[in-house]
């Protein structure tokens, strides 16, 4: 069975092949594991605590969650969220809340899920 990159030529196969053999930093790979992990537990939590509690879902519940972000990355930011507004145009909202929830370091993560984990007695 022939895989994608074996459909390419020799040389551009072993440009991209070159990427996969170096490691990356750890602290990155840190931050990659963290951002899947702790996205899904924010998401749990507003779920858990929005819909479930609350009421049927809705499609606009997930603007909630985005207008946190928001206003999480501004008030922890002091460059003011690095021009949040200017880098979302054109998003969906899961866009958005990729990004912004991108945007985020680790330990503002770690205090944005405990902070709403708080508020909503999860």
């Amino acid at each position: 069975m022939m895989t994608p990159i074996s459909k390419l030529p020799d040389d551009l196969q072993r440009h991209i092949l070159a990427y996969t053999w170096r490691p990356q930093p750890a602290a990155l790979l840190d931050d990659i594991r963290h951002y899947s992990a702790s996205k899904r537990a924010a998401e749990a939590y507003y779920y858990q605590a929005i819909i479930v509690r609350g009421r049927e879902p809705l499609p606009e519940d997930t603007y909630w969650f985005a207008g946190d972000l928001y206003s999480a990355i501004h008030a922890h930011r002091t460059d003011g969220g690095t021009h949040v507004a200017v880098r979302l145009g054109g998003l969906d909202v899961c866009g958005r809340i990729n990004l912004m929830w991108g945007m985020l370091r680790p330990h503002e993560r770690d205090r944005f899920i405990a902070k709403r984990a708080l508020v909503w007695n999860c």
